[in-house]
């Protein structure tokens, strides 16, 4: 007879084990987001999460159109008269309500303790073992996969723990022929499905295709589980349903395929995350190469890497003997997401960062049967061995500390520059001085709020201090128009002589519109390179002037040129040059842009000059009284000629400054 006193004394070890494994990730969780990611993993979706829980706390899930033109966040996109945000309502919901606790923090711990708990529950469902089950709680607790994640906002690790629950709850049901468990587990499912909803569905198609298999010669039995799960799912159905309704006007319709213009969907073809951000062509080979490559990564991100995958390996040959079923569901469970991904698009995406960044992020819930087929094998192997046991963890985590670093280094790169950048940005806009701001970001081809900086980020409702905005170009002057209460920067690269162009910084300009029938642009240019030839030139759109002012200068000779500028182009004021005919513009180029520089060259034939340039956005305004408006927060940009033959953004103000002022004023003092 087994003594009830000594079974009792196990139970509660093995339960403190659990809880201190509960402690581990709950801390951890914190300190990793806290230590490792202050700042974001460098996944740009983390932002995106927050910012939905924000909407939601505000009591909204889409945005007005009107803020597509300045402040559309990352993943969004436009329909009708709103802007849709691109992931299911599950895991914002969850930040919210962690948000009412005072910091969202608390949703990441919660998360990690709930995979612990799931994922003991869930193996032991499977193993029958306590101890083993433990031991698979422990690797997929320890793993760094696991634990990486788990510091991040994204949703992975918390939708993890629902496919446990969900998993642990569907299994126990069937045993005990259970309804209210098994409807327990379809609402746990439907809260995966609110949550991931491909990988909910991924995750219980195996236990569907077991429930087949051992049910095919009993009809009725199988419709009876299915319509017990099903009546669990039903309500997250429903609001999944209506959340489509809602966002996307259509029920089938997701809100990631509007959020991208159609381009992020299942299959292959051309697809992309935006409608205008870079576009990848996803084939076959595309979809193999990258699952070979996320594969390959998987075991380094494992507590005990190699040698984990091999108890893995021996303990599926040890189930596989007692129990085929069970180890078939394991299986399907480990290969189903490598095999589901191959028609996801975003898997290749991930190929990058497979070794040293977030891993094969998609693949994290083959971690569960990895650990439980490895906590089996290094059951079969060691027995009643304990010392041989202890030398396997302490092998592990030797084998684990080795793998890891490379994986933290990559963390800290990405946190120091984004560090040295927000520093850069803060420090910038102490020219505000307490006063409220409107920063435009910096000019990229595809400009969104939280991307590829998620730390500036605005909250839902606009009411901040310190507002982020899109580069619009020349519309930004509309911008300043209607934040008139706001001081106006302007966030652009740009490095001092001498600096190394790896340490590009960001400088905080200020910015205001000038405007008028004409404006003067009153240029000082200084020869510091002592070239002998001088040119000094403007252009607005496609309209160019040239002036020669010097064949024979010398090294810090000035000289003093006006450029008055309206609709009708350039009228010079200086000292006597000579036009020089200037190369027509195509039209491509010439959008938004009043550029005012000076070449420098040996001799008036070099076709390839050195030159020094100030790019403002400006526009005309035709039929208006204003004629021109133009941004004064400008880009410097230095031209390396012959053999270098390369623009860099080098600040200009040793050699060329420009103030501007209405055309009737006299040159001011410059800035």
């Amino acid at each position: 007879m087994s003594d009830p006193g000594r079974r009792s004394r196990s139970t509660l070890w093995w339960a403190l084990v659990i809880g201190g494994l509960v402690v581990i990730a709950a801390v951890a969780a914190v300190a990793i987001q806290r230590n490792v990611f202050p700042f974001y993993s460098g996944d740009h979706d983390e932002p995106v999460y927050r910012f939905q829980a924000a909407m939601m706390r505000n009591g909204t899930i889409t945005l007005p159109r009107a803020q597509n033109e300045f402040f559309r966040p990352w993943l969004s996109g436009p329909t009708g008269d709103r802007l849709v945000m691109a992931f299911p309502p599950g895991w914002p919901a969850v930040l919210m309500l962690a948000d009412f606790t005072g910091t969202m923090l608390v949703a990441l711990a919660a998360a990690a303790a709930l995979t612990v708990v799931a994922g003991f529950a869930f193996a032991r469902q499977m193993l029958g073992s306590t101890w083993r089950a433990v031991l698979a709680a422990a690797i997929l607790t320890l793993s760094p996969f696991t634990l990486m994640l788990s510091g991040t906002y994204l949703n992975y690790v918390f939708a993890l723990g629902l496919y446990l629950v969900f998993g642990a709850l569907l299994w126990r049901g069937l045993e005990r022929d259970s309804p209210g468990l098994l409807v327990t587990a379809g609402v746990i499912l439907g809260a995966a499905l609110l949550t991931r909803p491909y990988d909910a569905v991924l995750f219980a198609l195996p236990f569907a295709v077991y429930i087949v298999a051992t049910c095919r010669h009993d009809l009725p039995k199988m419709a009876k589980i299915a319509g017990w799960v099903a009546l669990g799912v039903l309500p997250a159905l429903a609001l999944t349903l209506a959340d489509n309704l809602a966002t996307t006007g259509k029920l089938t319709e997701f809100p990631v395929t509007v959020q991208s213009g159609g381009y992020s969907k299942f299959g292959w073809g051309i697809r992309s995350i935006a409608s205008d951000t870079p576009i990848l062509d996803f084939h076959i080979g595309e979809a193999f190469s990258s699952m070979g490559t996320n594969l390959w990564a998987v075991p380094t991100w494992l507590f005990g890497t190699y040698l984990t995958l091999g108890l893995a390996v021996f303990g599926v040959i040890r189930l596989w003997r007692e129990e085929r079923a069970k180890c078939a569901l394991l299986l399907g469970l480990t290969f189903v997401f490598p095999v589901g991904y191959l028609v996801w698009w975003a898997s290749s995406l991930t190929t990058n960062g497979a070794l040293d960044g977030l891993g094969p992020h998609y693949y994290l819930p083959m971690l569960a049967p990895l650990a439980i087929f490895a906590a089996h094998g290094a059951g079969e192997l060691v027995a009643n061995r304990r010392r041989v046991l202890i030398g396997g963890l302490a092998a592990m985590v030797v084998l684990t500390a080795i793998a890891l670093p490379p994986k933290i280094n990559e963390k800290h790169i990405v946190e120091d520059a984004s560090r040295d950048y927000s520093r850069q940005v803060a420090r910038g806009l102490r020219q505000r001085a307490g006063a409220p701001a409107i920063v435009t970001e910096e000019r990229r081809k595809a400009t969104y709020i939280m991307e590829p900086y998620p730390y500036l980020a605005n909250p839902p409702d606009l009411k901040a201090p310190v507002l982020y905005a899109r580069d619009r170009g020349a519309r930004n002057i509309d911008l300043l128009d209607r934040t008139p209460g706001r001081r106006a920067f302007r966030l652009v690269r740009q490095l001092a002589p001498g600096q190394s162009i790896d340490q590009l910084p960001v400088v905080v300009k200020p910015q205001s519109v000038q405007r008028g029938p004409q404006l003067a642009l009153h240029t000082t240019i200084v020869n510091t390179a002592g070239a002998s030839t001088v040119t000094a030139y403007a252009r607005l759109g496609q309209k160019v002037q040239r002036r020669l002012l010097d064949r024979s200068s010398k090294k810090g000779e000035r000289y003093e040129v006006t450029w008055t500028v309206g609709p009708d182009g350039f009228r010079y004021s200086g000292p006597p040059a000579r036009p020089i005919p200037a190369r027509k513009i195509k039209k491509s180029d010439s959008q938004g842009l009043l550029i005012v520089g000076a070449t420098f060259a040996k001799s008036p034939s070099v076709t390839d000059p050195d030159a020094v340039e100030r790019r403002y956005y400006a526009r005309i305004k035709r039929g208006s009284s204003t004629g021109i408006e133009v941004l004064t927060a400008d880009e410097e940009w230095t031209r390396f000629g012959a053999p270098i033959h390369a623009w860099l953004p080098i600040t200009v103000d040793a050699a060329l400054q420009v103030t501007i002022t209405g055309a009737s004023s006299s040159p001011p003092a410059h800035l």
